[in-house]
C-alpha cells in the first residue's frame, strides 16, 4: 500500500541541523479544531498494547489534529507514519529540513502517550543515482539524530521495495527469481541505512519492509546485511481471501517463487512464523521480530472486481479487522497496524481510496464499523492483556473443538484466550468467508471459579449476560454465539 504524504502546496520550512533534537522544537497551540464526532472524542482515554495505526500526517493542523484525536479515542499505542519523504526533507544535497507541521505532529503524538514507527523511503532525484546508498544512509542518520529522545518504537527502512522505486530502478522480478538485481541492491541499502541509524542512536529498533521470497533470498545470500536489523515489517494482506489467510503457500506458489513463505493452507499464522523464525534462524542464526505495519480491506463498490482485492461491506471489514488483530496478538507481534486510519478519497470505484476504517477528511472522518469494532476490542483487552493457553473446550452443535490441540487457523471455529487483570476473555469466531449463519455452543474450561460471564459481539456491540455453572470440576458457559462476527466471552469473579 502507498504510505506517502501528499505534497503540501504551501509550507514554510526551517533548516534543522543534524545535532538538533525534537525537544527543542517550539510548542504549538494546544487548542485544535476537531473534525471527529463529539461522542467519540468524549470517550475515556485508553490504549490497546501493540495496536498500531497507519496515518498520513504532516499535511495541515486541523486534519492532523483530527486524526490524532481519532487514534487516541480508538486506543492506538503506535502510529505508523512518514515524517516527509527523503526528497522532501533533503532538497539540497547535505542540507536537511523538516516541515514544521511534522515537528508539531511528532510532539502531539508524544504528548498523547503514543509511540511512532517512522518510515524512511522514496527516491531522491538530487543524486545521479536517486537511490544512492550512501546518501540514503546519511539521511537516515540525520533523521535518527533528529528524533533521538522521542518515543520512536522503530525505524522502518523503506516501504514495499518491489512496488516503490527500488525494483523499478534496478530491475528484476518482484519475487527475486532469476537473480533479480534489485534484491541485492536493496539488501546493501538496508545494511548501510541500519548501521547509520544505530550509530546515531544505538538504542534504536530497526525494521525493514523486505518480506516474502526476496527476503528469504537476501537472508540466504547476504546474511551480514541484516546484522543491525531487529525485525521485519509485514504487510500480510489477505487480498480476496478471509482474514485468516494470505495469497501464498502451496505447491503452485512454491514453483512460482522458489521458496515457501506460508504453509499449504496459506495461513496468516504460518507466514509470520516462517519468515521471522524458521528462515531467519536458518540463515541469520537468530529470530526476527514481527511488526505488522499494514493489513486491511477496502470498502469499495462491490460491483467492481479489482485484480488483487475484494471490495467488502463495512460489516465485513469490521469483522475481518478484529479477527486479524486477535490472531496477530496471539502470535506475539510487536505491532498490529490496520491500513489505514482514513480513506484517501471519496471515489468508490478506486480501491486505493477506500482502505480507511474511517471516511475521508472531506466526509468529516466519520468512523466506519471497523473503527468502532476495533475500539470495542481495545476497551475489552486494554494495555495489560496477557495471552494465555487454558484447558478449554468449545462444543458446537455439529461437534467439538479443543483449541489447545487444534492447529487449523484458516477454517472452522477459533478460540483465543487472554487474561486481563483478574478476568479472562476469549475471542470466538468461525474462520473463513463471511456468512450470516451462526450457531450456539458451550465453553467449558478448567479454572477454580467464575461468578459472572457476558458475551459481546465486537462488531454490533450486542451484549448479553450468560449463566455460569460448575460441571465436573469445570466452569461451563452455555449459549455462546459463534459466527463470522467475533464474540468476546468475558469471565469475571475469578
Amino acid at each position: 500500500m502507498r504510505i506517502v504524504l501528499r505534497p503540501i502546496i504551501t509550507v514554510i520550512v526551517v533548516t534543522v541541523c543534524i545535532a538538533a533534537t525534537i525537544q527543542q522544537w517550539s510548542t504549538c497551540d494546544a487548542q485544535m479544531k476537531t473534525l471527529i464526532p463529539s461522542t467519540l472524542s468524549q470517550r475515556p482515554s485508553f490504549q490497546l498494547r501493540n495496536l498500531g495505526m497507519v496515518a498520513k500526517l504532516g499535511k495541515a493542523k486541523d486534519i492532523d489534529d483530527a486524526q490524532i484525536s481519532l487514534m487516541k479515542a480508538l486506543g492506538v499505542q503506535i502510529v505508523i507514519w512518514t515524517p516527509g519523504e527523503w526528497a522532501e526533507n533533503e532538497t539540497t544535497q547535505g542540507q536537511y529540513r523538516l516541515n514544521p507541521e511534522v515537528h508539531r505532529v511528532a510532539n502531539e503524538i508524544a504528548a498523547s502517550d503514543m509511540k511512532m514507527v517512522l518510515l524512511l523511503f522514496r527516491k531522491n532525484g538530487l543524486y545521479r543515482n536517486p537511490l544512492d546508498t550512501d546518501a540514503f544512509a546519511r539521511y537516515c542518520a540525520w533523521l535518527a539524530t533528529t528524533f533521538r529522545g522521542m518515543p520512536v518504537a522503530a525505524y522502518q527502512i523503506w516501504n514495499e521495495p518491489s512496488n516503490f522505486d527500488v525494483r523499478e530502478y534496478y530491475g528484476g522480478a518482484w519475487n527475486g527469481r532469476g537473480n533479480a538485481p534489485w534484491v541485492s541492491k536493496f539488501s546493501d541499502m538496508v545494511e548501510k541505512a541500519a548501521q547509520a541509524i544505530k550509530q546515531a542512536d544505538p538504542s534504536a529498533t530497526i525494521t525493514t519492509s523486505f518480506e516474502g521470497p526476496p527476503l528469504i533470498d537476501a537472508m540466504e545470500d547476504t546474511p551480514q546485511d541484516f546484522a543491525s536489523i531487529d525485525g521485519i515489517s509485514f504487510h500480510p494482506y489477505p487480498g480476496k481471501l478471509p482474514a485468516e489467510r494470505v495469497p501464498w503457500g502451496g505447491s503452485v506458489i512454491y514453483l512460482r517463487d522458489g521458496v515457501s513463505v506460508a504453509d499449504s493452507q496459506g495461513s496468516l499464522v504460518s507466514t509470520l512464523d516462517m519468515q521471522r523464525h524458521l528462515d531467519a534462524e536458518r540463515y541469520l542464526k537468530r529470530p526476527l521480530q514481527a511488526w505488522v505495519t499494514e493489513y486491511g480491506f477496502p470498502t469499495c463498490d462491490q460491483s467492481i472486481h479489482p485484480e488483487h482485492f475484494a471490495c467488502v461491506s463495512e460489516e465485513t471489514q469490521a469483522a475481518y479487522h478484529v479477527r486479524g488483530l486477535i490472531l496477530g496478538l496471539s502470535q506475539g507481534v510487536k505491532v498490529w497496524a490496520p491500513y489505514e486510519l482514513a480513506d484517501d478519497g471519496q471515489d468508490a470505484h478506486d480501491v486505493e481510496q477506500n482502505f480507511g476504517i474511517a471516511y475521508s477528511a472531506a466526509q468529516g472522518f466519520k468512523p466506519k464499523a471497523a473503527y468502532v469494532a476495533i475500539q470495542r476490542t481495545a476497551g475489552i483487552l486494554g494495555s495489560g492483556w496477557e495471552l494465555v493457553h487454558l484447558d478449554a473446550t468449545l462444543r458446537l452443535l455439529d461437534g467439538s473443538i479443543d483449541k489447545a490441540s487444534s492447529i487449523n487457523t484458516t477454517i472452522g471455529p477459533q478460540m483465543i484466550w487472554f487474561k486481563t487483570g483478574q478476568n479472562y476473555v476469549a475471542f470466538l469466531w468461525e474462520a473463513g468467508p463471511m456468512s450470516s449463519k451462526s450457531q450456539n455452543g458451550s465453553v467449558s474450561l478448567r479454572i477454580d471459579h467464575a461468578s459472572a460471564a457476558r458475551t459481546i459481539n465486537v462488531v454490533t456491540g450486542e451484549t448479553e449476560t450468560r449463566e455460569v455453572t460448575r460441571v465436573g470440576g469445570r466452569v461451563v458457559v452455555n449459549d455462546i454465539p459463534v459466527g463470522s462476527q467475533p464474540t468476546a466471552l468475558e469471565l469475571s469473579g475469578i
